[in-house]
């Protein structure tokens, strides 16, 4: 009985151990199990780093291109701030051979040619000049890292070639300094220079007066429409030119092999006895917007509300002293040559300070640019003035007027003036010292349209004549204002009818500014 007892706890022993051999074994191949299922989903076991993605960048750059500046001093380290280690940026010169070939085989490979620079590589995106990698560059590294990350660009280096042989080609290139796009296209010509031995390229600055005569000499001989000469970056060869977004790789090495069997010779001799006649074409391309424009600016000037309101002063106070109908026609015409001479002398000073600077090329871009922005901020608010007065305010509460200041100092002029005993000097005086003090209100219209003339060169070989023609306009209103009143109608009549029309007439001024705005954005830009 005892033996049996023994043999079923040895049994139950042995049983005991099994089942708990194999829980232990189950265990272990569950454990074994999830560590699997755990390397394959997150791609490594218990105690292996896990790998960020990187975003591999690179960005061709040209040491005198501005946009290449901001990109690389203040867009990118941005970006690298907030991605930290998972951007990677590398940068190559342009201005280097080897990375200009680069560049291009880069983008024939992408088909993204003729890009501005910068040029950024990332991913499978292509981006060139400031605008477009400001807009995008963010989204392209974004989409990267959802991705897993990009490496870096394979930059393939571009099989050696023979220089081309054949027959002279020459090859005239306008540019400026201020031009975005003649950064490529210069790289451009250097690169066809290297590889092609038989092409010459003559440089010329457009911004130069001579260079002006020669480009306006090409397009004519090359029979481009007006609208499409005098345009930085611009090539010619042969009978023929590319301007602008015109110039690109592909249509530029078509236009050079074409010439490789005849030839093309130096078209800046070609043309060279056609430079006056060209002078002549660019003169009557900006003659007629020219006189128009300054025609309508100095009589839009003429009846501008703060002159008028000085003009009725005059006459009001001339008649308050005593003086008669033909005293103040008299006193009215010494009072307008007086205005007129003064305002061409400014003018003519003027024109000969913007003259001198605008030989500089920078700060020409800056006069012409700040002169448009001058007269569309004038624009908005003569417009603002307008609807001021349309709603029921007097026109004391406008915005564009002079000082008060300045009112009561031409008040005190005109006073002390009126009552010397030559009347004809006394207005005389009055109006040069007038005319000064106003030019803080009237100088509005006249000092951009000085620089309008500055800048057209057709318009600048004529400067005294056409400053002349404004002041001319300018003074018409007044002496017709001065004629009526010798005719009877009083000075309250006058202001009547002046404070009937001033919002017509700030309306009219307002529209005139941005006329003169977009025109000297014209001047800027061509």
């Amino acid at each position: 009985m005892r033996a049996l007892e023994d043999n079923d706890m040895y049994e139950g022993r042995i049983g005991s151990l099994s089942l708990g051999r194999g829980l232990l074994w189950f265990f272990s191949l569950s454990l074994a199990s999830l560590l699997f299922c755990l390397w394959s989903v997150f791609g490594k076991v218990s105690g292996e780093p896990q790998t960020e993605p990187v975003v591999h960048i690179t960005v061709f750059t040209s040491p005198d291109c501005p946009e290449c500046a901001y990109v690389r001093s203040s867009l990118v380290p941005e970006l690298e701030q907030r991605y930290g280690a998972s951007l990677t940026v590398s940068y190559l010169n342009v201005d280097e051979e080897e990375n200009y070939d680069l560049l291009e085989a880069l983008e024939r490979q992408f088909g993204d040619t003729d890009n501005q620079f910068p040029v950024l590589f990332c991913g499978e995106t292509v981006l060139g000049g400031r605008q477009e990698v400001s807009a995008d560059l963010e989204q392209a590294i974004m989409d990267c890292l959802q991705r897993g990350g990009c490496p870096p660009v394979q930059l393939e280096r571009l099989p050696e070639q023979e220089g081309a042989t054949g027959e002279p080609v020459y090859l005239a290139y306008f540019h400026k300094a201020s031009c975005q796009k003649c950064g490529r296209v210069e790289r451009m010509l250097s690169a066809f220079e290297r590889r092609q031995p038989n092409l010459s390229v003559r440089r010329f600055d457009i911004s130069l007066p001579e260079n002006k005569k020669l480009a306006e000499a090409m397009g004519r001989f090359c029979e481009l429409p007006e609208d499409r000469r005098l345009i930085a970056p611009s090539l010619f060869v042969g009978q023929e030119a590319l301007v602008g977004d015109d110039i690109r790789e592909a249509r530029l090495r078509s236009l050079i092999e074409k010439y490789q069997i005849s030839g093309a010779g130096p078209i800046w001799e070609l043309v060279a006895d056609d430079t006056s006649q060209a002078a002549g074409g660019i003169i009557q391309r900006f003659q007629a917007l020219g006189i128009l424009t300054i025609m309508f600016a100095g009589l839009i000037d003429g009846i501008n509300p703060c002159a008028f309101a000085t003009i009725v002063f005059l006459i009001s106070y001339l008649a308050f002293v005593g003086r008669q109908r033909r005293e103040v026609l008299m006193a009215g015409l010494a009072f307008a040559l007086a205005v007129f001479s003064t305002y061409l002398a400014v003018g003519l000073g003027f024109f000969q300070f913007i003259r001198r600077l605008t030989f500089m090329a920078v700060i020409s871009q800056v006069i012409y640019g700040l002169a448009a922005a001058l007269v569309f901020i004038l624009g908005v608010v003569s417009l603002y003035d307008y609807v001021l007065i349309r709603r029921g305010h007097r026109p004391s509460e406008m915005k564009l007027q002079l000082p008060l200041f300045l009112k009561r100092r031409i008040h005190e002029t005109i006073r002390k003036q009126s009552r010397s005993g030559r009347l004809a000097l006394g207005a005389f005086i009055t109006g040069a010292i007038v005319s000064m003090l106003e030019l803080a209100c009237t100088g509005q219209v006249y000092l951009p349209t000085i620089v309008f003339v500055t800048g057209v060169s057709g318009l600048r070989t004529h400067a005294f004549f056409y400053l002349v023609l404004y002041n001319l306009l300018f003074i018409l209103p007044l002496a017709l204002v001065f004629l009526v009143s010798y005719m009877g109608v009083t000075s309250q009549q006058l202001g009547a009818v002046m404070e009937a029309h001033i919002d017509w007439v700030k309306l009219i001024l307002g529209f005139f500014f941005f006329l003169l705005g977009v025109i000297l954005m014209y001047v800027l830009l061509a």
